[in-house]
């Protein structure tokens, strides 16, 4: 159950330039999570792998008591628990410090985007010699075996510089697949690589989907938060696709059909129109964007053509600080317009594949259109038609309904 998996890269950004190194603001983050400073499960974990994003950064890390970045038996060389600096030293030169939180252990989930979001990294096993990559196209099923990659279960017994150190580890864990436990069989090092996890457990039985959200929590989950970063936090989310029948379906998403003509590689071209309409002032507005996706960018990006089971939810890192792989490639469809009851308005094109039009006045109820005229050469042509009904009408408005009620 400890098989190398090749289908992850840890960024290490370098660059030969002789100035100095700068680290960005929040740039060193968990190599799996990525999740940003200030967050609870921001914390580096102890053994665990990490990611320096910056500028003129080199392949040579500087470790001052107490630095974080080399195992060795009581997990990263010089690393104590709680507030640390970070420098990066390349040909000579050294980057001004960068605050960093050590933790003893808080999991974060690789996955396929390499973003922290979107499908995780996970192999369902099926025969030892047999074990594929957890896919919308290739989902695992109830009750099935499956191994999910990650970092920072915490440290090792051993000297990890000189070998990989497998073997389950004595601590509280739970994975979480929506709101069900899963029974876990082993978390521990992998056998491949220092620093990289490997948590091996069975699907729970009751929750099917092709975006199946999927946490770990490398603690106590009952425990009272007392610090931010805090220890053993909910990792960042990651999904699963599982499928008793062995094709995943979404009520939302891709359907049978298109599923195979994703499985036989052929891509799919994509678009998402928003028409928003505000009776209260009076404005209306269109979004479009248009995208071809491949199989590859298709099976690595965050549920963009279907939602979570019903009863979860999914979240997501949203700073752009990282590096993110580009899921899809734009497409042009030409001209655009929308037709309605008060005339035509055109929507005009602000970027490639990205269309926009904001409107002074709310749309009036009855049947519309939007179509691309003759299309273009990425995009043939098409019509979408739509009807908007009355505006709703707040009967009860002057009820006082929110006197017992608030926001948290």
């Amino acid at each position: 159950m400890t098989r190398a998996v090749p289908f992850f890269t840890v960024l290490a950004l370098a660059s030969v330039a002789v100035a100095q190194p700068v680290i960005f603001e929040g740039g060193v983050r968990s190599a799996a999570s990525y999740t940003p400073p200030g967050h609870l499960n921001s914390g580096l974990a102890r053994g665990s792998l990490v990611v320096v994003f910056g500028k003129n950064l080199g392949r040579s890390a500087s470790c001052r008591p107490p630095i974080l970045f080399r195992s060795n038996s009581t997990g990263p060389r010089c690393a104590r628990l709680g507030r640390a600096q970070l420098t990066v030293t390349a040909r000579g030169q050294t980057s001004a410090p960068a605050s960093i939180d050590v933790v003893q252990r808080n999991f974060g989930i690789f996955t396929l985007s390499q973003t922290g979001s979107g499908p995780a990294v996970v192999q369902n096993f099926e025969t030892e010699a047999r074990q594929p990559v957890n896919t919308i196209l290739a989902p695992a099923r109830p009750g099935q075996v499956v191994t999910l990659w990650g970092t920072g279960l915490g440290p090792v017994d051993g000297p990890e510089s000189v070998r990989p150190l497998p073997g389950d580890l004595n601590i509280p864990l739970t994975v979480r697949i929506g709101f069900q436990a899963a029974k876990v069989r082993y978390k521990g090092r992998s056998r491949c690589c220092p620093g990289v996890d490997q948590i091996v457990f069975e699907v729970p039985q009751g929750i099917e989907g092709c975006y199946a959200p999927l946490v770990v929590v490398a603690g106590d989950p009952n425990r009272q938060v007392v610090n931010i970063p805090a220890e053993g936090a909910v990792s960042n989310t990651g999904t699963l696709a599982i499928a008793s029948d062995g094709r995943c379906r979404d009520a939302t998403g891709l359907t049978g059909a298109e599923l195979d003509q994703l499985a036989s590689g052929i891509a799919l071209r994509t678009a998402a129109i928003q028409v928003e309409s505000n009776a209260a002032s009076a404005t209306a507005a269109v979004r479009a964007s248009f995208a071809r996706l491949d199989t590859a960018s298709m099976l690595r990006s965050l549920n963009i053509l279907g939602l979570p089971p019903a009863g979860t939810c999914l979240e997501g890192n949203v700073d752009a600080i990282g590096s993110v792989p580009q899921i899809a490639s734009p497409l042009d469809p030409g001209t655009l317009a929308l037709s309605g009851p008060r005339g035509i308005q055109q929507v005009d094109r602000k970027a490639e594949g990205y269309y926009a039009a904001d409107i002074p006045q709310a749309l009036s109820a009855g049947s519309y259109t939007l179509d691309n005229g003759a299309g273009s050469a990425g995009i043939g042509a098409f019509r979408a038609s739509f009807s908007l009904p009355n505006p709703v009408t707040w009967t009860n408005k002057s009820s006082n309904l929110g006197s017992n009620q608030h926001t948290s």
